[in-house]
């Protein structure tokens, strides 16, 4: 799976999905996601009162990047307040390899590392308070949690 569809897709799942962003980065419900800027942000971003107060960066199948010599990550953290929660989410099976490459990155104290499990449990909290209505965000989570489960299956 293209990491950038999975992205869009979680964003959109943090918008529309009640309680899904409050499960996964411990962050109040009045949190608004969207996609982070290229190359200056992580790939979804979390505003409250329009401050940045979430960044996470996905890394299913990809490496952190090293442009220029300088990390991606540590280039985010510098522009993100010191208060803002950062986090890194990646499969389950890849967590030992990105905790490793964590530990070159100067920034990489401030980063809190997410895998698909804790996406799967997070989706499963926040269906259960959902309200009946059209069924759209229903099916839009159980596409989110097959799809979790399917990329870690192709990733095992």
């Amino acid at each position: 799976m293209d990491e950038r569809l999975f992205e869009a897709l979680l964003a959109y799942g943090l918008q529309s999905i009640p309680g899904l962003g409050s499960a996964l980065f411990s962050c109040g419900s009045d949190v608004a996601f969207d996609l982070g800027q290229r190359g200056g942000q992580a790939d979804i971003v979390g505003y409250q009162n329009h401050e940045l107060v979430v960044e996470c960066e996905v890394k299913l199948h990809s490496n952190i990047h090293w442009p220029q010599g300088r990390c991606q990550l540590d280039n985010y953290a510098d522009f993100a307040p010191a208060n803002a929660q950062l986090f890194l989410l990646t499969a389950q099976n890849r967590l030992a390899k990105i905790e490793k490459e964590l530990r070159e990155v100067r920034s990489g104290q401030r980063w809190t590392v997410l895998h698909d499990r804790t996406l799967r449990e997070a989706v499963a909290q926040a269906a259960g308070p959902l309200p009946v209505g059209d069924g759209s965000a229903e099916r839009l989570i159980y596409a989110l949690a097959r799809l979790v489960d399917t990329e870690a299956q192709d990733l095992a």
